[in-house]
């Protein structure tokens, strides 16, 4: 017999992933164009995994990512300073001319926004990801590990044709405008880079795109 997730209730989800680890608390296709996405990340989970398969943004962009501790009445995000984020990344790639190329680096402050792709190459050019997410709490930030792939469809001169990266995302603890509040994380937004705010005001969109929420519950 089949299990109907969609149309359980959240507390029929979070009894389900008890029992068998893990529960689908959320998804969706992008059909047409949409400046973001908010994913509501519920209580009773220790960690989230987000999964955003062909997401396809402006030409020569990249999908970013905030967060919110306050249900997305406001997010962590600094466009004046940019320094919100700091990251650990690591990346792979082949470029147009077949040289292969890595880099590793690694900076407290590094953005305004998190990074959950590279910068995409052609406007038709589709990027995948993979967030291991742990919400954190009011002792400890949100710890964020992300992997993602993209294969361009044709590259101009100097762009990427295929990359791979790793990314650990968490909070700058010492930025210019002063230590973050912590708390527990309950609203995940991705976007593209645009200008580096949030809310968005650049103007561009998500173009295509499906994505999916997994919640693991706390045991």
């Amino acid at each position: 017999m089949s299990i109907d997730i969609a149309a359980m209730s959240d507390a029929q989800k979070l009894a389900y992933a008890k029992a068998t680890g893990s529960v689908l608390l959320d998804s969706g296709t992008i059909t047409s164009p949409v400046e973001f996405i908010d994913l509501t990340l519920p209580s009773g989970y220790v960690s989230f995994k987000i999964v955003g398969n062909n997401f396809v943004a402006p030409y020569n962009s990249t999908i970013a990512g905030a967060v919110s501790i306050d249900g997305g009445s406001t997010f962590f995000c600094d466009g004046t300073n940019f320094d919100t984020y700091g990251a650990i990344r690591s990346a792979s790639w082949i470029d147009d001319s077949n040289a292969y190329n890595s880099s590793f680096n690694g900076d407290k402050g590094r953005d305004s926004l998190m990074y959950l792709t590279d910068t995409q190459g052609t406007a038709g050019d589709g990027a995948d990801f993979y967030v291991d997410f742990a919400p954190g709490s009011v002792s400890k930030g949100f710890r964020a590990g992300i992997t993602g792939y993209d294969v361009a469809l044709d590259a101009s001169a100097g762009l990427q044709i295929a990359i791979k990266w790793n990314n650990l995302q968490f909070l700058n603890p010492a930025p210019i405008a002063g230590a973050p509040t912590l708390g527990r994380v309950n609203v995940f937004r991705f976007m593209p880079y645009g200008t580096g705010d949030c809310p968005p005001t650049s103007g561009n969109t998500i173009n295509a795109g499906s994505y999916f929420l997994f919640g693991l519950a706390t045991p």
